[in-house]
């Protein structure tokens, strides 16, 4: 695929929106279709994270009048843009799942969830030319592996993840940090500038403005999280040398 205007493209997210209705139907939860961002058509990775997260219905429906799209976080963004693809826009960031809901709603019946819509990722996969996969969290690449076989007769292999970048993975990542002894890989001055450029850069080509005051503090937030530019980028230069990412456990 060489372009997201694609109709097949379209076709496949029309299926999205779909499936996003069907679950609310079927598993009685409350999500809204995210729309996700349009980095690479024809990526050379894939990341995957879970689904959007969503405070309130109210909030989430007003932010996607707004433009926004489903991005996870800048810190992966940006050590995938420079370590993994060479300072080039050659990945492409989805969501698993892609309706955005609350927490307790993404515990209810997520098996059943991530069953309905594995189909649908292979159907990605194959459009975005079948790339190497890397999960974010190590609970989605166990998932994925195990259900894919399993219940749908079918093989999806993800073959190496990254530690999650939410609060829950924290000891996860401090014993990977200490593990692989990362100080030396904190970033500089002159690395966040370019970190801050880079972001700028990818918001406006998803037709969103980062001077707006909301993108600014998300972008000043990750930019701060010294330790998770350390981890992906040991981690991404890990894959991109030996295909593999190598982990503390």
């Amino acid at each position: 695929m060489q372009s997201f205007k694609d109709p097949k493209w379209k076709a496949f997210v029309k299926k999205c929106k779909k499936r996003v209705a069907d679950d609310n139907k079927e598993l009685g939860i409350t999500s809204i279709f995210l729309p996700q961002p349009k980095i690479c058509p024809k990526p050379k990775v894939l990341l995957i994270a879970m689904e959007p997260g969503m405070k309130t219905k109210e909030e989430t429906e007003k932010n996607i009048k707004e433009g926004n799209v489903g991005f996870v976080h800048f810190t992966i963004d940006y050590c995938a843009y420079k370590y993994l693809c060479g300072g080039k826009f050659q990945y492409q960031l989805v969501d698993f799942c892609k309706g955005a809901m609350t927490a307790k709603d993404a515990a209810t019946k997520r098996l059943t969830r991530y069953e309905n819509w594995l189909p649908l990722l292979k159907e990605e996969w194959e459009l975005l030319g079948k790339p190497p996969i890397i999960a974010i969290g190590k609970g989605i690449y166990n998932t994925i592996n195990k259900i894919s076989k399993e219940k749908l007769g079918f093989e999806l292999k993800i073959h190496n993840y990254i530690i999650h970048y939410s609060g829950v993975a924290n000891k996860y990542r401090q014993k990977e940090y200490d593990h692989f002894k990362l100080n030396s890989h904190l970033p500089n001055e002159n690395a966040k500038a370019e970190m801050q450029k880079t972001i700028e850069k990818l918001l406006k080509a998803n037709g969103i403005n980062a001077r707006e005051e909301k993108w600014e503090k998300i972008i000043k937030r990750d930019i701060k999280r010294s330790q998770l530019f350390a981890i992906y980028k040991h981690n991404f230069e890990d894959f991109k040398t030996r295909r593999k990412i190598r982990h503390a456990d």
